[in-house]
């Protein structure tokens, strides 16, 4: 179903300015069709192929705007929809059970085995706004979707979390007994994501718990992969904002992922007003994660409860043996309670891979903490880090030096001494105090934090001996 129109019918986001800029609806050019006041979805869809909806205006509907399962093939390109699951005061038609997951535009039944959506999928140059649950929503257990494309659509939800109750982009792989679904290949970028209090901004994830078959978001090693880039999250102001975290992507269980997270917020226009995390990227049990996360703007001066800047690594699988690749360069990141860069493997027998380079990473600003925390290991479980570590500063503001709260150094790095955990540093002589302090630090430019620190503005937290040298971080 296609308008004739050239308008603006699903509005316009502008990522690229300084700050972002959005352009309202404009329902007059929604010649594609109106559907409204519908007593289940606005659109349902079963077992069906090819779908392409152009300039529709679909609002105050009981259910999703949009609901399907079995769909093969889906484009969604220049509308609006608003009002899902809401009425015009924005408060829920119906709050039973019945309503979860309602969306503006959800293919999301439950089952063992669920394929509710495969093939080339596309959410273009639109308006997805004020459904009581999320913006789009994808949930599979079964079937490949092979090409996603979310790009130039403004997702936004009310202010208040009892009206909001879900997610800008949701988007899931999971698996079964006899089974997993994936995701060949995604791109999410130029989107806005603003107001889902009880919810994230972008949320990717997936993960077979249940059988042998890998569940895949992209592929480690190849082209195929999650880009999330140049989206821009968390409103101007801090009223309603983003309940969880910023973007968050995992796979954990068994399964595979590739992410690209770049070139997320500016400077002007961080990723803000979230409750927790700016952006994480982790893995578990048996996954194999491949994720790059560069050039991206946080600002996490509304986060709370210790919550970190940007966690990456993996605290899934004792027993279980997961990777995690990362690399981490060129971010800016400040103003969270908890740590900037949380990384490492703990509570498992996974690996790290960690090259974690030329990012600019503010103080904590609670507790007694560094800017950068990287650790191998916890009681449980037997794990490995590969570290390469260097460039990294503090803002300007802060003399250009890397700082920790409480008068802890900025940098702090913890081998766990029960168990075998391994901690490795690329081109390390040193295995033990003073020596793994002093190369790190050299590599770096971070704050001494007496009477916690040596002098350096490297802290070993827990093992003071038991490091080493290794070559397989990115």
């Amino acid at each position: 179903m296609t308008g004739n129109s050239n308008g603006q019918c699903g509005g316009q986001v502008n990522t690229a300015t300084e700050p972002f800029t959005i352009s309202a609806p404009a329902t007059a050019d929604c010649t594609g069709g109106e559907i409204q006041s519908t007593t289940g979805p606005g659109i349902s869809l079963t077992n069906t192929s090819g779908v392409s909806l152009t300039r529709m205006w679909i609002h105050n509907t009981f259910r999703s705007g949009i609901d399907g399962t079995g769909v093969d093939d889906f484009a969604f390109a220049n509308g609006l929809i608003e009002k899902s699951g809401l009425d015009n005061s924005l408060n829920a038609v119906d709050s039973t059970l019945a309503s979860a997951n309602v969306s503006n535009i959800g293919f999301n039944d439950g089952g063992v085995g669920v394929k509710n959506l495969e093939g080339v999928v596309s959410v273009t140059n639109s308006t997805l706004r004020n459904a009581y649950y999320h913006g789009f929503d994808s949930q599979n257990e079964s079937g490949t979707i092979d090409a996603l494309t979310v790009t130039g659509n403004v997702f936004a939800g009310p202010t208040s979390d009892t009206q909001s109750k879900g997610t800008g982009v949701r988007l899931d792989a999971n698996g079964h007994a006899g089974g997993a679904a994936g995701v060949t290949q995604a791109t999410i970028s130029g989107n806005s994501a603003n107001n889902f209090p009880s919810g994230a901004g972008f949320q990717i994830q997936g993960g077979n718990a249940s059988g042998s078959s890998q569940a895949f978001l992209g592929s480690p090693g190849t082209a195929q992969a999650v880009a999330i880039s140049n989206n821009a999250i968390g409103q101007l102001t801090g009223v309603g904002g983003i309940g969880t975290n910023g973007i968050a992507t995992t796979m954990t269980g068994r399964g595979r992922a590739k992410f690209l997270i770049q070139n997320n917020g500016t400077a002007t226009t961080p990723i803000q007003h979230f409750k927790g995390n700016g952006i994480n990227s982790s893995g578990g049990n048996f996954a194999q994660l491949e994720t790059t996360i560069d050039n991206n703007h946080i600002d996490a001066s509304d986060n709370i409860f210790g919550s970190s800047g940007m966690p990456v690594g993996t605290q899934l699988g004792v027993g279980e043996t997961g990777t995690v690749t990362a690399t981490i360069t060129n971010n800016r990141i400040v103003g969270m309670d908890g740590v900037g860069i949380f990384a490492g493997a703990t509570n498992s027998n996974n690996t790290a891979n960690l090259t974690i380079k030329n990012n600019v990473v503010g103080p904590p600003q609670g507790g007694v903490r560094p800017a950068i925390r990287i650790e191998s290991g916890s009681s449980n479980g037997n794990a490995t880090v590969c570290l390469d570590m260097s460039g990294n500063v503090g803002p300007a503001a802060n003399g250009g030096a890397l700082e920790g709260s409480g008068g802890h150094a900025g940098i702090g790095l913890r081998r766990q001494t029960t168990n075998t955990n391994v901690f490795g540093v690329e081109g390390m002589a040193a295995t033990a105090t003073p020596g793994v302090e002093q190369y790190v630090d050299a590599k770096n430019t971070s704050k001494p934090g007496p009477p916690f620190g040596d002098g350096d503005g490297v802290l070993l937290i827990s093992g003071t001996s038991g490091f080493s040298n290794c070559s397989s971080a990115p």
